[in-house]
């Protein structure tokens, strides 16, 4: 599974829907676990669950039975050539598969679906938009079904709605593991997942709640996209947000994430290298929309100093979330780190009084 966002997430639920329905599973790759010192205890029917970056594709020459772009967007901008390099990497994780493989791809995002043309095996897509898809799983009036060819009739599996994950994009991350695990999965499985599956660690984590105020690690918001995603997530549950930004710039696009902004926030706090990229989008569109004495932008020194001036500008119902637009090599090795030293500071924070 590999893709510029949601490939974190679109792993651990195919890992938990194959596990659910009782296989043997091992899941690891770019998500922290590599399973090379492991591979004496792997068996032939055991199922290998993957997640692989555009580094670890870059010089692939094979391809797993069933492979899975979730998405492909302008991401590692800072280390690949150009954005062509970056898309053929990801290309690496079908290119080598045989006549009997399967590739996912997302019908709704350009870069992935274009890819079909090269596929060897057969090809399921999946969409929240598209329920004319030929085949796949995809969202319809507010059902996720399966088809598996343009003449079948679809299979339900269960409403969105049941899904605990909040946000269009987890629909999405559903929707591909889902395809990637037809036909070794039931739907009954996907539907027990869905009731129960929290999520991954720093993506829209919730850590605590104090004085009214519930903090929020979305560590995972390495860039302008993720973070605009997040951000819709909460707007859809009509969530008030102060929000943490700032890291490492990776050279991508930051057109549209003021407005994103906009939709949830009228307190940011700023701390890293890419604060005036962020800063700039936000002033810019809040002007445009004749709201900028409406918007106030902080400037901190440091991660522990971002949440004590968020939890003051907080009231009573809001979220305070940490959702950085940029990586965390600015001053941290990783995202995780970045998160658990989030989590760290959120939990030490003494209780005050909000406004309200």
């Amino acid at each position: 599974i590999t893709g510029s966002d949601g490939k974190t997430t679109t792993t651990t639920l195919t890992h938990h829907f194959l596990e659910e329905e009782g296989h043997v599973t091992w899941l690891g790759g770019n998500i922290g676990t590599p399973l090379l010192d492991r591979i004496d205890d792997i068996e032939p029917d055991h199922m290998v669950v993957l997640e692989l970056s555009s580094f670890q594709l870059q010089s692939l020459r094979r391809s797993p039975d069933v492979a899975v772009v979730t998405n492909i967007s302008p991401n590692h901008l800072d280390v690949h050539k150009d954005y062509q390099e970056y898309i053929d990497a990801k290309r690496n994780i079908f290119l080598h598969q045989s006549l009997f493989g399967r590739l996912v791809l997302n019908r709704d995002n350009y870069e992935s679906r274009s890819q079909a043309c090269d596929a060897r095996g057969t090809v399921a897509y999946f969409s929240r938009r598209d329920a004319g898809i030929p085949a796949g799983a995809y969202l319809q009036d507010g059902m996720i079904l399966y088809r598996d060819g343009p003449s079948d009739e679809p299979e339900p599996y269960l409403p969105a709605s049941e899904i605990l994950l909040p946000g269009d994009h987890n629909v999405e991350n559903y929707l591909a593991a889902i395809a990637a695990t037809r036909g070794y999965v039931s739907p009954d499985s996907v539907a027990r997942v869905a009731r129960t599956f929290r999520g991954v660690e720093h993506r829209l984590e919730l850590v605590r709640e104090l004085s009214g105020v519930r903090y929020i690690n979305s560590s995972i918001d390495t860039s302008p996209t993720r973070t605009k995603a997040a951000l819709k997530a909460l707007h859809d549950r009509g969530e008030r947000v102060v929000l943490i930004m700032g890291g490492k710039d990776k050279k991508l696009d930051y057109t549209g994430l003021g407005d994103a902004i906009l939709t949830v926030s009228r307190s940011v706090v700023l701390c890293g290298e890419n604060a005036p990229l962020i800063e700039r989008s936000l002033l810019t569109a809040a002007e445009r929309r004749g709201l900028l004495a409406e918007v106030s932008v902080a400037h901190a020194a440091t991660l522990a100093e971002s949440v004590r001036m968020a939890q003051g500008m907080a009231r009573t119902g809001d979220v305070v979330m940490l959702s950085p637009a940029g990586t965390s090599f600015d001053q941290y090795r990783n995202f995780e780190e970045r998160g658990r030293a989030f989590k760290e500071i959120v939990r030490g924070l003494l209780p005050v009084e909000p406004g309200s």
